[in-house]
């Protein structure tokens, strides 16, 4: 028989349904005391690596849920860099995944980039006060060396 294209053994998964393993988690979650027992239990029993693994696919968040993630006021470039670290910080602890880091670098670098251009207003507004204040003083020069 040769292979022939499409699916003939139905439509597979609905859409919008969970996986076994996404279900379990669930569930683990509703039951934490029984589920702290198990583990307790299991470790008394010198079977850490069942409480580490149980402990560690509990730790996992679903995909798309949402992180709190709390910036202290980004104001300067050194607040910026600090929020990065922060960033940084919580990527290492697993705490937020690399898209969600990728998307917090991504809304820094637009804040740096505001900071850099408003702090560069600042200065053309100076230079060119400094270039006022200089015409002036030529113009009271001028003035001084005709009498």
């Amino acid at each position: 028989m040769t292979f022939q294209i499409g699916n003939t053994h139905g439509k597979g998964r609905i859409k919008g349904s969970r996986n076994w393993s996404t279900l379990m988690k669930e569930h683990l979650r509703s039951d934490w005391p029984q589920l702290a027992a198990a583990i307790l239990d299991k470790e008394l029993e010198g079977r850490s690596r069942w409480a580490f693994d149980a402990l560690k696919g509990m730790n996992a968040r679903p995909r798309g849920e949402e992180v709190e993630f709390d910036f202290s006021e980004v104001r300067t470039m050194a607040d910026v860099l600090s929020a990065q670290n922060e960033v940084m910080r919580a990527l290492a602890g697993r705490c937020i995944r690399t898209s969600e880091a990728q998307e917090l670098m991504a809304n820094l670098a637009a804040i740096r980039q505001t900071i850099q251009f408003v702090g560069v207003e600042e200065r053309i507004d100076k230079i060119e006060a400094s270039d006022a204040r200089k015409a002036r003083l030529r113009k009271a020069l001028e003035k001084a060396t005709k009498r």
